[in-house]
């Protein structure tokens, strides 16, 4: 195993000791974790991992055992090591003796949080490692520690003296963050207040003048009630965690952002905002932002957005709306958009969007994006032009809708070319020669690089009524790529029961055996759809067009319910040949016969009816 890199012994609690030799030959062993062991004593595994045993040993993790005190010796054997990241959290430590660690010379990162160690011991141990003997931390994890109302004003000070740049004080109890909380910390980037209690900070807390190269500050998990123009925060910021603040059991309580909240935040590239809720957007709310590239509004509640919104945005390029009620309260226009030219990434998940105008079509202001999620909407039904701005398009996520089969070309119509589509859990049942074309020009990508379609959990009704146009068109005007896709593919048939949860694939295979003798009879019925203004007459089968003229009949937007089928019979017709609805719609309506005699009297009767509808 000399080229091993990477070794996980964990989650053992029997196991307490190792045999000398266990990791004899691992030469390229970098990584070691031994979590959640029985082990005991640190002097025993530290002498396994001598350098000549382990030479390319950076990374080593026994958090989770239970040492309880760490010796001025315990890693005397590991000298001349080149470990770099130590991780001791959660190990019942209450004493580290201060000169544990200096025969760890390398060592950069030191995870030692949520055990029982005081600020003097603390800071003791940071002085003889840096100061004393040069080992040069960045970064240091205070986690869980217990500290209580402040930070150690002592430990503070120590760590300003080294040469930590990223410093995690999550999971202690500051409840108020004052401007005087911290000393000056000058080479401090990152610093983690995450689930620290915090109600509030100072407006000076974080400014530059204790943070000069402060870049990510993060406060999620907190109880602050929202921010306000007062706050000052370091010109170096780049990154602001603030999510999961918000008080969602209250319908009184919400996420406050001030006018000009964020004209003090030049700098800053991402902004977390998600699970608060802020549920109202104003055009001033983003203001001061122009550097701002990612945006997450995950589940904020956000059911109002006013026109221009996200206007100062203007170099942004990921936005996650994702779980707020825009499409049940606010309708999507594009001017709420204005301003996000350089957009790549929109997410719009579970957003309650029923549909897209046309006429204000709001992806045209966002003509860059790459990636749109619409999945978990109430989308029935999406056309080439609301995709039509969409040029640059590579993935869509179409998933958990209710989309049916769609009888426009999608992408071919304008050049539309994603090459990751997810339109899975759908109510899709059949294919027309137009997703066919669709299909066929997604899989013709010029880049060659590789397409992925997912059809997969929709409604395919495998018989010959929806799946003979099908079998058709790939037989005669199929591509080898195309035949090659449905052959790969996985989506299951749905219905009939003897197909059920069997690939289309498989169907359409066994499609030249069956008896689909429903074609030979498929010229004895039309099916006349009236739709004012015109009229459309068409020879079945035509599964589709018989559900549309029962949703016209049942859901007219004028409030009318007006029969708009006229059913024609020609001849004598085998009930098996007949659909499940043709055979209620025969049963349940009165139809006209043609028996080619006494013509004039049937087009009169016909005329007649057609009037009068």
């Amino acid at each position: 195993m000399a080229r091993l890199e990477q070794l996980s012994i964990s989650f053992n609690v029997g196991l307490k000791s190792l045999q000398l030799g266990t990791f004899d030959g691992l030469i390229n062993l970098r990584n070691l974790t031994l979590v959640n062991n029985g082990f005991t004593n640190i002097s025993h595994l530290a002498s396994l991992l001598k350098p000549n045993i382990l030479p390319s040993l950076k990374g080593l993790d026994v958090s989770e055992n239970r040492f309880g005190n760490i010796s001025k010796d315990d890693f005397s054997s590991m000298k001349g090591s080149l470990l770099s990241r130590l991780e001791i959290n959660l190990c019942n430590l209450e004493y580290v003796h201060p000169d544990s660690f200096l025969s760890l010379q390398m060592l950069k990162d030191l995870y030692i949080g949520q055990n029982n160690l005081n600020e003097t011991l603390l800071s003791n141990l940071l002085t003889r490692m840096y100061i004393n003997n040069n080992i040069n931390l960045t970064f240091l994890d205070l986690s869980g520690m217990g500290f209580r109302k402040q930070p150690p004003r002592k430990l503070m000070e120590t760590i300003a003296m080294t040469t930590i740049s990223r410093l995690i004080l999550a999971d202690n109890h500051f409840e108020r963050i004052f401007d005087d909380t911290f000393p000056t910390m000058a080479n401090i980037k990152e610093l983690d207040l995450r689930r620290v209690f915090a109600l509030n900070f100072g407006a000076d807390a974080f400014d530059t003048i204790k943070f000069p190269n402060l870049q990510v500050l993060l406060l999620s998990g907190n109880n602050l009630h929202g921010l306000h123009q007062t706050n000052r925060p370091s010109s170096s910021l780049l990154v602001l965690d603030l999510a999961y603040n918000g008080d969602f059991t209250s319908d009184k309580y919400y996420y406050d952002i001030g006018r000009n909240t964020f004209v003090n935040f030049k700098k800053l590239r991402v902004l977390y905002l998600a699970y608060n809720p802020i549920r109202s957007i104003y055009d001033y709310t983003f203001t001061g932002l122009e550097d701002l590239r990612i945006l997450n509004l995950d589940n904020s509640t956000v059911y109002f957005a006013e026109e221009g919104s996200f206007k100062p945005l203007k170099r942004l390029e990921l936005l996650n709306l994702a779980n707020n009620p825009l499409g049940q309260v606010v309708n999507l226009t594009g001017s709420i958009f204005d301003g996000l030219g350089h957009l790549k990434v929109l997410d719009l998940k579970n957003c309650r969007i029923s549909y897209f105008k046309e006429s204000d079509n709001l992806f045209k202001k966002m003509p860059n994006i790459t990636t749109l999620v619409l999945r978990k909407n109430l989308l029935r039904y999406i056309t080439a032009e609301i995709l039509k701005p969409l040029t640059k398009l590579e993935i869509l996520d179409l998933r958990d809708n209710m989309l049916g089969t769609w009888w426009k070309p999608l992408f071919l119509t304008y050049g539309v070319r994603p090459t990751i589509i997810y339109v899975g859990r759908n109510k899709i049942t059949h294919f027309t020669v137009n997703m066919l074309m669709d299909i066929n020009y997604l899989l013709e990508n010029p880049s060659n690089v590789s397409i992925v379609m997912d059809f997969t959990n929709n409604v395919f009704v495998c018989d010959c009524n929806s799946m003979y146009e099908t079998y058709i068109w790939l037989k005669v005007n199929g591509s080898r790529l195309v035949n090659k896709f449905f052959y790969n593919s996985n989506f299951q048939c749905n219905s009939p029961d003897v197909w059920e949860n069997k690939r289309v694939a498989l169907f359409l295979e066994a499609v030249s055996n069956l008896r689909c003798s429903v074609y030979i009879e498929a010229s004895n019925v039309i099916l006349l759809v009236w739709s004012a203004p015109t009229l459309v007459t068409i020879i079945l089968w035509c599964r589709w067009e018989t559900h549309l003229a029962e949703c016209h009949r049942l859901f007219l937007e004028d409030g009318t319910t007006y029969d708009p089928l006229v059913l024609i019979k020609i001849g004598d017709i085998e009930k098996k040949n007949l659909t499940i609805t043709l055979k209620y719609l025969l049963r349940s309506k009165i139809y006209h016969s043609w028996n080619g005699q006494e013509t004039e009297e049937f087009w009169v009767k016909l005329k007649k009816v057609l009037m009068k509808k």
